[in-house]
């Protein structure tokens, strides 16, 4: 026999996530509505409800309509939408005085990653009487669900996530993965290179979502106002910071921050005295990324230029040019975007 190559995904856990999040945001292949009792619905996948949860397994195999429509008359449209964000996204952030009742909503339905199976195993119970011991038994799970309520509401309001460290150069994160990216991005020089334009990413679901977003112009719209973000990610700290009043916390002083990002920035700023200054100029700041962009704006004339006909308008950044393209040449792409699909 042949040998066999052994191929790996590095990038198989980042795939993954990115995939849920386009199903989150994107409702075109959704083929199951949730209707609440207040009347509200809501659109979601068979397979990943299933997988989420077996009560919903359950109730999904004795539909044999392709696109069931599943009435929860005793649950709320919040709790529905609170459950889903969390089996797509992976979190969700949940007002303190709704955590008891969400939770009984979660135990109703198990959700994986938040509900927790009781111990099974009750031969320690020493009443020989069958009604007492299932009385003593109702007991100790009502004291286990009153311990497993304040762990959850413990972990999720008051836990500090752990730090890792590069051991090449003074980079931290919370996250393991972002360690990974960074190691291959910043010291194995690992680049993911675009094939339409001078971008270069540092991981090939940030090069896919990069064509997606800049060279095919798709948006993710937010289902609560008109905002439209150009990555999934973006329109998940839109919905955090917007809808959800998310704020993170200086351990160091009374500021509030809107997302971990620019609490860090505040932290290195602020607190550890960290400027990135300008070599040409007087002006400095807190991010590298930052100072590139100033860099590039005001010293080197970077310009993004309309393409189209007879404009001469020119900006700093991509985001201005598509207003720009958006507020001013509307009818026009479109036009010449209907003549194309006709001809």
């Amino acid at each position: 026999e042949g040998s066999k190559f052994r191929l790996n995904n590095t990038e198989f856990e980042i795939n993954t996530a990115t995939v849920l999040r386009n199903l989150y945001t994107n409702k075109n292949f959704t083929d199951v509505t949730i209707a609440c009792e207040d009347g509200k619905q809501l659109r979601a996948h068979k397979f990943i409800l299933s997988a989420a949860s077996v009560v919903f397994e359950k109730i999904l195999m004795d539909y044999s309509d392709s696109n069931p429509i599943i009435y929860f008359g005793d649950t709320s449209y919040e709790h529905i939408q609170y459950i889903l964000r969390f089996v797509y996204l992976g979190e969700v952030a949940v007002d303190e005085n709704e955590m008891k009742p969400f939770m009984e909503t979660v135990n109703k339905f198990r959700i994986n990653g938040l509900y927790h199976e009781e111990p099974k195993n009750v031969a320690y119970f020493d009443n020989t009487n069958h009604a007492n011991r299932e009385e003593n038994c109702t007991e100790f799970i009502k004291e286990e669900e009153k311990t497993l309520f304040k762990d959850s509401k413990k972990d999720s309001l008051d836990l500090k996530p752990a730090v890792h460290s590069c051991d090449n150069c003074e980079y931290k994160t919370t996250t393991k993965e972002y360690l990974r990216i960074h190691q291959r991005s910043i010291h194995d020089g690992i680049k993911y290179p675009c094939n339409k334009c001078d971008y270069k990413a540092t991981q090939s679901s940030s090069l896919w979502q990069h064509n997606k977003s800049v060279h095919e112009g798709i948006r993710y719209p937010c289902d609560q106002c008109d905002y439209k973000a150009n990555r999934p990610a973006r329109l998940n700290s839109h919905i955090r910071e917007t809808h959800e009043g998310i704020k993170y916390s200086c351990d160091k002083c009374d500021h509030e921050a809107t997302t971990r990002l620019r609490l860090n920035l505040h932290i290195k700023g602020v607190h550890e005295g960290v400027l990135y200054p300008c070599n040409q100029c007087e002006y400095s700041t807190v991010s590298g990324r930052s100072l590139k962009r100033h860099q590039e704006m005001v010293h080197f004339g970077l310009r993004f230029h309309c393409d189209v006909e007879k404009c001469d308008y020119s900006a700093v950044n991509r985001t201005r040019l598509r207003k720009h393209s958006s507020k001013e040449h509307s009818e026009q792409i479109k036009t010449e975007m209907e003549y194309e699909e006709s001809a």
